[in-house]
C-alpha cells in the first residue's frame, strides 16, 4: 500500500504559501488546499482597510474634534450614531444570500473605501457622521462576509483557526493606522490625510474582481436550486434563521451586545483620554499600538486554533469573560 506521503490531494495539501513565511504569528497552520489558502489571502487583503477605516475614528477623535468643531458632550452620541451603521449590514448579509458572497464583498469593499476617502473631505460633523455611518454598513457587512466565506470553504475541522488567521492577517490595517497617526500633526491636511489613505483599495478592485471566486457551497446551492423572485425571497433566510436557532440567535446576539457595552466607550475614548490627561503624543500612541498590536495579533489564530479543539463556546466565553477584566484593570 502507497504511504500517504504519496497520495497526490496530501501533497497538494502541504503545500503552503510563500507569503506565510512574512506571517510567523499564524501559529499552527493546518494543511489547507491551494484554493483554501487563495481564499484566505485574498479576504484578508480585503479586509486590511476595513480595520485602517475602523481604527481611525477613534485615534483622530482628538484632531477630529477640533478640526470640525465638536463639543465635547456631543462626542458620546457621535460614536454611538456612527456604530448603529452596524445594523443596517444585517440587510446586506440578506441580500447575500439571493445574489452571492462574491458580489456583495466587491461591492462592501467599493462602498466603504469610496466613504472612507470621502470623510477626507467632511466640512462639517453632520456630513461626517453621515459618511461614517455609510462606510460602518459596508465594513460591517465584509467583517460578516469574511467569516461566512472562511465557514464554507474551510472545514469545521480547520474553521476557527482560518477565521482567527482572517483576523490576524487583517489587523496589519490596525497597525498602518497605527503606525501614519504618529505624523498626523505633520501631514498637510492632518486627520484628513489619513482618511485619504483609505481610498487604496480602488487600485486593487480589478484584482479583486479577476481573482476572488464564489463559494464552493454557494455556487452548488444555486447550481441545484432557482433562486426564487419576489422581494420576500430575500428575507427567507431571516425567517429560517428565526424558526430553526431561536434560542442561539438570542443568546449570541446578547453575548456581543455585552461584549460592545463593555467595551467600546472605553476603546472609542482611549486615546483621547491618554493625548488629554497624560499629555501623551501621537507617536506615543503609535508606539504602544504597533508594539502591543503585534503580541496581541498571536491571540486571534491561538484563539481560533483552541476553538477547534476545545469548541466555540467554552473559548469565546472564556474570551469574552477576560477581555471586560482586562480593560477595568
Amino acid at each position: 500500500m502507497a504511504s500517504s506521503s504519496s497520495d497526490p490531494d496530501s501533497t497538494r495539501r502541504s503545500q503552503r504559501p510563500r507569503w506565510l513565511r512574512l506571517a510567523p504569528f499564524l501559529i499552527h497552520p493546518p494543511a489547507l488546499t491551494p484554493r483554501q489558502w487563495h481564499v484566505l489571502g485574498l479576504i484578508a487583503a480585503a479586509s486590511l482597510f476595513d480595520r485602517y477605516d475602523l481604527a481611525l475614528f477613534s485615534l483622530a477623535l482628538k484632531h477630529i474634534q477640533a478640526g470640525l468643531h465638536i463639543a465635547e458632550g456631543d462626542l458620546g452620541m457621535l460614536g454611538a450614531l456612527v456604530r448603529l451603521g452596524a445594523f443596517p449590514a444585517v440587510g446586506l448579509m440578506l441580500v447575500a444570500d439571493r445574489l452571492g458572497r462574491r458580489r456583495l464583498l466587491l461591492a462592501t469593499i467599493l462602498g466603504y473605501t469610496l466613504l472612507t476617502g470621502a470623510t477626507a473631505f467632511a466640512p462639517d460633523a453632520e456630513t461626517f457622521v453621515i459618511l461614517q455611518v455609510g462606510a460602518r454598513v459596508f465594513i460591517t457587512a465584509e467583517l460578516l462576509l469574511a467569516a461566512v466565506v472562511i465557514a464554507e470553504e474551510f472545514g469545521a475541522n480547520v474553521r476557527g483557526w482560518g477565521i482567527g488567521a482572517v483576523h490576524a492577517l487583517a489587523s496589519g490595517g490596525y497597525a498602518l493606522a497605527w503606525g501614519l497617526f504618529a505624523f498626523v500633526d505633520i501631514l498637510p491636511s492632518g486627520w484628513r490625510a489619513l482618511y485619504l489613505v483609505g481610498l487604496v483599495p480602488l487600485a486593487l478592485m480589478t484584482f479583486f474582481r479577476r481573482s476572488l471566486p464564489e463559494t464552493a457551497p454557494f455556487a452548488s446551492h444555486q447550481a441545484r436550486q432557482p433562486s426564487p423572485t419576489g422581494y420576500t425571497a430575500y428575507l427567507a433566510p431571516l425567517g429560517a434563521l428565526l424558526r430553526a436557532y431561536p434560542g442561539r440567535l438570542v443568546a449570541v446576539s446578547a453575548l456581543a451586545f455585552l461584549c460592545g457595552f463593555t467595551e467600546s466607550p472605553a476603546l472609542f475614548f482611549e486615546p483621547k483620554y491618554v493625548q488629554e490627561v497624560h499629555h501623551w503624543r501621537p507617536w506615543h500612541l503609535s508606539l504602544l499600538g504597533v508594539s502591543g498590536g503585534f503580541v496581541a495579533i498571536y491571540g486571534y489564530t491561538y484563539a481560533g486554533w483552541l476553538g477547534d479543539r476545545f469548541g466555540r463556546k467554552r473559548v469565546t466565553l472564556l474570551c469574552c469573560g477576560i477581555a471586560p477584566l482586562l480593560i477595568v484593570a
